[in-house]
């Protein structure tokens, strides 16, 4: 038992530094795994900023040039347009922004032709109720499409009624 004692000591100072030496690679190992942890953490955590970073501007790009687009129609420019090609939400919407000034611009055309066909039959009536007031009662209004159209034709009623009763009176006159 004797002999055993000293191989004891030796065993239990080998365990103890084997315990040490174990521990200290422990400790290595749980600081190289935290270590590992955060930087794992950041990785993740800068590419989920990319990729929201990424989002936000395919999102808010968009929406801003539509933005732009409508600013400029309200400032009377109608010849912009959005021309967005995406097949999301935000292209169906700028699309039918598209849409929507193709159609008002059709509309301005449209009431700008209605206007100037209607000037222009006024002005006709205007010229023919001159020669009218210079007692030319074989002039004739213009009969447009419009209403300035129907004025004119009942003018001409009116002057062929007078131009009858005048004709008679002039014809009693003569009797007379």
């Amino acid at each position: 038992f004797k002999k055993l004692k000293p191989d004891q000591l030796k065993l239990n100072s080998f365990i103890a530094s084997d315990l040490g030496e174990s521990s200290k690679a422990a400790d290595a190992a749980v600081m190289n795994t935290g270590n590992t942890i955060i930087a794992v953490s950041a990785a993740a955590m800068i590419l989920f900023l990319l990729f929201a970073n990424n989002i936000y501007r395919r999102i808010m790009k968009p929406l801003n040039q539509l933005r732009q687009a409508i600013s400029k129609v309200e400032g009377g420019h109608y010849d912009v347009r959005v021309n967005l090609h995406t097949k999301d939400e935000i292209g169906s919407l700028s699309r039918a922004f598209d849409k929507l000034i193709d159609e008002r611009i059709s509309a301005l055309k449209s009431t700008a032709t209605e206007n100037e066909r209607i000037n222009n039959s006024v002005i006709g009536l205007f010229s023919a109720m001159g020669a009218l007031s210079e007692k030319d009662l074989t002039v004739r209004a213009p009969v447009t499409e419009d209403i300035i159209g129907t004025l004119g034709d009942a003018i001409n009623q009116l002057t062929d009624v007078t131009a009858t009763v005048l004709h008679h009176v002039t014809k009693v006159a003569g009797v007379v």
